[in-house]
């Protein structure tokens, strides 16, 4: 398992079920296909991705792969 945190602004509740959209952005200069092709990445390799925006300040992304 790896966990990653930041410590920006974290992410609102109202778009969380969006980020892993393909185009989804909320940057002007965003392309919208960072976190989707993250997802795809890591499902290819039978992994997950999860995302915990209930930290105080920022946001934890947890990636999980089975073990044999």
């Amino acid at each position: 398992q790896l966990s990653y945190r930041d410590n920006g602004n974290g992410i609102p509740d109202n778009i969380l079920d969006n980020i892993f959209d393909f185009g989804f952005t909320t940057s002007r200069r965003g392309s919208g296909i960072g976190l989707y092709h993250v997802k795809e990445i890591i499902e290819s390799l039978k992994g997950t991705i999860n995302v915990n925006n209930k930290i105080s300040k920022g946001v934890e992304f947890i990636i999980s792969f089975k073990t044999k």
